[in-house]
């Protein structure tokens, strides 16, 4: 995030793509656990690179009004993707082999790559023009506040949904990776639909309930899942949690690309802190 305050956007997501697409390249052809680590860790640094960058990329070219929206479609774009993708890589897995998967993923990074290093920007607004959004000055001073409580929420729901997700093996019997796709592109589905919802209705902005019902929702998925041991209620548990994580997710983006004097800056601490939740929440069981 801050590489990106300093030297532009374009450099770290072109970056972030080429290192990404041949991280997947290599990924079918790890002959042992340790080297496929490695794969993950260079898939982790390109993602590191990528967020932050595209994020304050979004808020750099966005007036206080638009923010919110343009912020929403951007949530609903990568969420469809992941969907996607989760549901095609588990039947294709299963049916073709995954290494087939993991070319073609690199071939939508570079896809990705090129789309990004070829276009033409636009005057940048910057981010001092997105930061504050229209807030009444009341709410303006509430603002910090409101930003830490989405950080910690964020945590807590991304790292239940997280921790959901870990358990996936266990429900689907381990080989069934056409089932455990379909579970995780039904979580996020629900994510997805929660983000359509509020990138078209800011009513969420500066109310601490929202983030209450996120967190509230994302738990009742966890405690779900904890009963059923598997199953049909797994389907709920991940409905739960991807609405939950949505709507966090959404909250924490918003307040620390909008806020933050450097948008790359504020993505970073977003994103660093929904890495840290998907790490530890699992890890703590």
């Amino acid at each position: 995030g801050r590489l990106s305050d300093r030297w532009g956007r374009r450099g770290n997501i072109v970056v972030a793509c080429l290192l990404n697409s041949l991280a997947l390249l290599a990924a079918p052809h790890t002959g042992r656990l340790g080297h496929l680590f490695v794969v993950l860790a260079a898939c982790s640094l390109a993602q590191s690179f990528f967020w932050p960058a595209i994020e304050a990329d979004i808020s750099d070219h966005s007036t206080p009004a638009e923010l919110p929206r343009r912020l929403g479609r951007f949530n609903v774009a990568w969420s469809l993707g992941i969907m996607a993708g989760s549901l095609g890589a588990g039947w294709l897995g299963q049916y073709v082999g995954f290494e087939f998967v993991f070319r073609m993923a690199a071939v939508v990074a570079l896809l990705a790559l090129l789309a990004y290093a070829f276009r033409v920007f636009v005057p940048e607004l910057g981010s001092a023009a997105a930061g504050g959004a229209d807030a009444t000055e009341e709410w303006a001073k509430r603002l910090p506040d409101l930003r830490m409580m989405a950080l910690v929420a964020n945590f807590a729901a991304v790292g239940l949904a997280s921790s959901l997700r870990i358990h996936m093996p266990t429900v689907t019997g381990g080989a069934r990776s056409a089932l455990g796709g379909t579970f995780i592109a039904l979580f996020f589905l629900a994510q997805f639909g929660t983000f359509v919802v509020m990138s078209r209705w800011h009513g969420w902005r500066y109310r601490a309930g929202a983030q209450y019902t996120g967190l509230g929702l994302a738990s009742g998925g966890a405690v779900i899942c904890g009963l059923s041991g598997g199953g049909l209620l797994f389907a709920p548990a991940c409905v739960l949690a991807g609405v939950g994580a949505g709507i966090c997710s959404s909250l924490s983006l918003y307040y620390n690309v909008s806020v933050s004097e450097n948008a790359g800056r504020g993505g970073g601490i977003h994103e660093s802190v929904l890495a840290a939740g998907s790490a530890v929440m699992p890890f703590l069981g």
